[in-house]
């Protein structure tokens, strides 16, 4: 990897940077603040099916020669296409290129072919011979002309810095097609070849890693990059321009060596060396939870363009100009990035009725990195900010709608709400299941597309439950549970007592909102002897539900450790009548103390009768570090003392389970 490092060093503009001292993290803003990509407003108009791809055949290979003169905003080019027949009988090729760009030539395996390019983008090529299932052959076109959709939103852009020309692609969702024939939909990977050709005191960025520079002609340079993994249409892009050039390295656990190449205005180079400065860390982070950096034999890195957000064009994110500050007021923008190489770039969304497929793992990763790197607190915050700026963007002129199969894919709904519902898949899968659940999606979907379905069968599979009842209301359909409860409790024996909790969902059922938002809710109970937090599966829109907690109850939480999307307001106990109390049930009881520990403390649970139960400790990472109890228990109080000596001071869970309740403490280790 070093010979081919070096090799592709070469070929790079230099740049020596001055020395910098890092300034504070900036208070973060929030998705809805930046300004929306080029927006999907014509997806129902392409004519094939919104699921299936029904064109007949698959994508090898693009090769991709075009050159960019800014001085009129146009383009010139030429498009191989080398594929596939996936049917017994093909007889025509749907592309799409917008129809304002003009054709020249075109031939199928050097034949001339004939065609029919019509409003807005559809190109449909006769096969001069009908070919079989596997069959392959090359489309090649050529043509020229000028670009709809720049200004910097999308698709194609001419623009400027400080006086001088930049030509940048942002081309997410269905923008590729505005500046070269392509089969433009997100399932649809295929390797790449890629040369543009630009003024010449430009340097142009692509995607994968540069194979060459040649001067074809006075005054122009072309720049050829090669893309060996598998990628859609819409994350191959261009930025050129005269950069700054700057390099880092991320090191693998294993001593592999990452190249993170940047490509920054001159005016901001110095400035990037402190936003940029932490990219190793948070590589390292992601590969330990995620798997490894997909791109390893290629490159990461970031290429500014004049946007006021980023992309995450595969091997080379595309930065908004903008966001360089030499501040990290937008490293929460670096961060949710990176995440998409794993999550939208090697697992991409199949279709866009899917996007928040990419978008919400993606915002959920930027609240993972502050947890492990700020912790739980700080992580609670971020996760807070969502909530609100999801509020707000359905509050606002976008209003409430599903988050699969969006009525807007840029926005509060599909980013912040995204995030949310993977945050709820955590807690509903639990510690474990839920980061396995990661390296299963990458094994079952690396280079390739998932939808929807693909993610609930994926969880199920690696959970054993049916998420049916999550998927269906969180998913399928809007909004979120908007609670009103409240509790009271009576004494039960000599050093216990029952708590009734009445829980009352009084959400309107407007713009597809369910009647019942069906969750597991946790229950925080502080007591005269301590701490318990017991889970009540809440499916009714009136429900009453009473436990026993040792000693007498003194305050009590609703979803104490934030993990519903939700607003709860504690109103009062309220009895139900088709519902009434069970003072006599009895269910399990856990408590710690002293919590926090320095290193021991004492387990205390009470059984109502003997049954199976596991008594377990996991970090937040989801590691189970210790099993205390895995078998059948007798009924009564049971002590157990732990000694957490081996473990690092900070947050565990403790956690009992029975065949019919899961109890889960949080234990603070401070030495």
């Amino acid at each position: 990897m070093a010979t081919r490092m070096m090799a592709s060093i070469a070929l790079l503009i230099a740049f020596i940077a001055q020395n910098l001292t890092a300034l504070p993290v900036q208070q973060p803003k929030t998705y809805s603040e930046l300004p929306p990509k080029w927006e999907a407003q014509r997806i129902a108009q392409v004519g094939w099916d919104a699921t299936d791809d029904e064109t007949g055949y698959d994508v090898l290979h693009y090769n991709i020669e075009i050159r960019f003169d800014p001085s009129d905003e146009s383009v010139s080019g030429h498009v191989d296409m080398l594929f596939a027949s996936t049917e017994a009988t093909l007889t025509q090729v749907a592309m799409h290129l917008e129809s304002n760009m003009d054709i020249d030539n075109l031939e199928v395996d050097g034949t001339p072919a004939t065609y029919t390019h019509s409003y807005p983008d559809n190109l449909t090529i006769d096969l001069p011979q009908a070919m079989n299932l596997g069959d392959s052959a090359t489309v090649s076109i050529d043509y020229h002309g000028f670009p709809l959709g720049g200004g910097g939103l999308g698709a194609l852009s001419f623009s400027e810095h400080m006086g001088v020309p930049i030509i940048s692609s942002l081309s997410e969702p269905e923008g590729a097609r505005l500046w070269w024939p392509c089969k433009d939909i997100p399932s649809e990977k295929s390797t790449a070849r890629m040369v543009w050709t630009v003024p010449g005191q430009f340097f142009a960025t692509g995607n994968g890693l540069l194979q060459s520079v040649i001067s074809p002609e006075p005054g122009w340079r072309s720049y050829e990059w090669l893309e060996n993994y598998p990628i859609t249409s819409y994350l191959i892009a261009v930025t050129a321009t005269n950069f700054a050039y700057w390099q880092d390295w991320y090191v693998t656990t294993s001593g592999d060596s990452l190249p993170l190449d940047y490509y920054i205005y001159p005016e901001d180079s110095a400035l990037s060396l402190v936003d940029f400065a932490d990219l190793p860390d948070v590589i390292a982070f992601f590969a330990s939870v995620f798997g490894e950096y997909p791109f390893m034999d290629e490159k990461y890195g970031h290429a500014a363009f004049p946007f006021g957000g980023a992309m995450e064009h595969q091997t080379l994110t595309s930065y908004g100009a903008s966001l360089i500050t030499g501040t990290n007021a937008y490293h929460w923008i670096m961060v949710h990035e990176l995440s998409h190489q794993w999550w939208g770039d090697l697992v991409t969304c199949g279709t866009w009725m899917d996007i928040w497929l990419n978008e919400g793992f993606a915002v959920y990763c930027d609240a993972l990195w502050i947890e492990y790197d700020e912790g739980w607190q700080a992580f609670q915050n971020r996760m807070n900010y969502f909530k609100n700026s999801y509020f707000q963007s359905e509050q606002g002129w976008q209003g409430r709608f599903p988050i699969y199969d969006p009525e807007y894919m840029w926005g509060g709904t599909v980013y912040e709400k995204g995030g949310w519902i993977m945050h709820m898949i955590r807690y509903v899968l639990g510690e474990e299941d839920f980061w396995d659940f990661f390296l299963e999606w990458r094994d079952r979907y690396a280079f390739d597309a998932a939808v929807t379905a693909d993610l609930q069968q994926t969880l199920e599979d690696v959970s054993g439950e049916d998420l049916d009842w999550f998927f269906d209301e969180w998913v399928y359909m809007a909004g979120y549970p908007e609670y009103e409860w409240g509790w009271q409790s009576t004494p039960y024996g000599a050093d216990s007592s029952i708590v009734d909790v009445s829980i009352t969902q009084v959400q309107s059922m407007l713009n597809q909102t369910p009647l019942v938002f069906t969750m597991p809710v946790e229950i925080g109970v502080t007591t005269t002897v301590g701490e318990e937090v017991h889970t009540l599966w809440n499916n009714q829109r009136e429900q009453n539900f009473s436990f026993m907690v040792a000693g007498t109850p003194t305050d009590v939480e609703f979803d104490p450790d934030n993990w519903i999307l939700k607003t709860a307001e504690e109103t009062g106990y309220v009895f139900v009548p088709t519902q009434p109390t069970l003072p006599g049930y009895r269910g399990p009881v856990l408590g710690l103390g002293p919590n926090p520990a320095n290193p021991n403390t004492q387990i205390t649970y009470i059984l109502p009768t003997p049954q199976q139960v596991t008594l377990s400790i996991y970090n937040l990472m989801g590691q189970k570090v210790a099993t205390l109890v895995d078998g059948m228990q007798p009924a009564g109080l049971t002590q157990i003392n732990w000694d957490g000596g081996s473990q690092a001071s900070g947050i565990y869970l403790v956690r009992l389970e029975t065949p019919t309740e899961r109890i889960t403490r949080k234990l603070t280790i401070l030495k």
